[in-house]
């Protein structure tokens, strides 16, 4: 799916998501619904369950996140969408 000099993520790599080092061969696990696209070489945005701390898979109840490659690190990005009408959607584009 996305790859990016050093690490790799995989499109079927299930729940939780999946990058791998490709150095290394290592695979880090992210508590998050998608990986939706990097933020930088480092980390990337995704659709994470806003519970405490903004991580898990609540499929309804989400919001973007901003977390490392290794899962760590989770911070929100956007409110948390309620999974009611009228909820927000979010957009990204090419950077």
């Amino acid at each position: 799916m996305v790859f990016l000099g050093r690490f790799r993520v995989t499109q079927d790599s299930g729940q939780p998501t999946a990058i791998t080092d490709t150095r290394t061969g290592e695979v880090y696990r992210q508590p998050a619904l998608q990986v939706l696209g990097w933020a930088d070489d480092e980390h990337v945005v995704t659709l994470g369950g806003c519970g405490d701390p903004c991580q898990g898979s609540a499929e309804f109840t989400n919001g973007l996140v901003l977390m490392a490659y290794d899962g760590t690190g989770a911070g929100p990005l956007t409110a948390t969408r309620k999974g009611e009408d009228g909820d927000w959607a979010f957009q990204l584009a090419p950077r």
